[in-house]
């Protein structure tokens, strides 16, 4: 990190914050789902 910003070889990278607030889960083979609620703040 340089002055506030994510930089590689590449060069510079944006960067950002993502907060779930639902994640579904799935299976193979026999039918299955589930989900989790994440609280807020």
């Amino acid at each position: 990190m340089r002055d506030g910003v994510f930089y590689s070889e590449g060069g510079e990278a944006l960067v950002y914050r993502v907060v779930p607030s639902t994640a579904f889960g799935f299976s193979k083979g026999e039918f299955s789902q589930t989900r989790w609620l994440f609280e807020r703040d």
